[in-house]
């Protein structure tokens, strides 16, 4: 609740868990969270793609002492219940919007 009284007008913080996350296991937690397997296809890089990013969270360990307390499946798992219970989706109803239409 530091961050909540700290003053930062106009001043960015990246948050996360400042460690890479490789696509192929973002996409793999995905389908297993939410019970579907993914279409993919393999691509060539494009330019500007980069091979590896993540959150630098020095800036705002530093202004108002931010620690990652939830872990990336766990992160997951609580966006998931929170998108579906906000947007009143079900996660059946979800997976058949994305079906390819048939016809």
């Amino acid at each position: 609740m530091e961050a909540l009284a700290f003053d930062c007008s106009y001043e960015v913080f990246n948050l996360g868990r400042s460690e890479p996350i490789r696509l192929i296991d973002l996409v793999g937690t995905l389908e297993t969270a939410m019970g579907k397997k993914a279409a993919i296809q393999w691509m060539p890089n494009q330019p500007g793609d980069v091979s590896s990013t993540y959150a630098d969270i020095s800036k705002a360990r530093a202004a108002f002492g931010y620690q990652p307390r939830i872990g990336f499946r766990a992160g997951i798992d609580r966006f998931l219940s929170w998108f579906f219970s906000s947007e009143n989706i079900e996660p059946a109803a979800l997976a058949a919007m994305a079906e390819p239409a048939k016809g």
